[in-house]
């Protein structure tokens, strides 16, 4: 049984059956081989890959002055937990859907979500960022695609209980 509620349409199945498989895919551990292996005692392989401040602080080393000074005013980010924010800003605090990418320096139109298509490097309606880390994309396309998801869901269950609560009130008139 892949869901609790009654598949009224294939949607339900296709969204349980896409979280069981998240799940199953969240549990699988790779294992590398032994000549891949960081050598040395104390390194592991996760203390060699670089993180996200380290990438930001490397970007803004490679920007001009005057633009590495503008990606770390506070006043040209939005006070939101977007993870978008981390790596572009407002060029222009006036025209807050024009978004100033720190890996290529392009200037994104069209807000947030188009900035973070540009940096996942998957999508068509944006172009993509050549120098953005492998890191990056992947973070950008995972929360791209659990917005997604979390919009289809709540789009289906209120039209499922929408219904449900439609012919309910039809049966059982009040």
């Amino acid at each position: 049984m892949y869901c609790l509620l009654p598949p009224i349409c294939d949607t339900f199945v296709w969204l349980c059956r896409s979280a069981k498989d998240a799940r199953r895919r969240a549990v699988v551990e790779v294992i590398l081989p032994e000549n891949e292996a960081v050598s040395g005692g104390a390194a592991s392989a996760s203390s060699a890959a670089p993180t996200e401040a380290s990438l930001i602080a490397q970007a803004l080393a490679k920007l001009p002055p005057d633009l590495a000074a503008m990606a770390e005013d506070k006043k040209r980010k939005a006070k939101s937990s977007d993870p978008g924010w981390k790596y572009g800003f407002w060029p222009d605090i006036g025209k807050k859907e024009f978004i100033q990418c720190i890996f290529c320096k392009k200037v994104v139109p069209s807000g947030i979500k188009r900035f973070k298509q540009h940096l996942a490097e998957g999508y068509s309606d944006a172009v993509k960022c050549g120098e953005a880390p492998e890191l990056v994309r992947r973070e950008m396309n995972g929360y791209l695609v659990k917005l997604f998801y979390h919009a289809l869901l709540s789009t289906t269950l209120y039209i499922f209980f929408s219904l449900y609560s439609f012919v309910f009130s039809a049966i059982l008139p009040i």
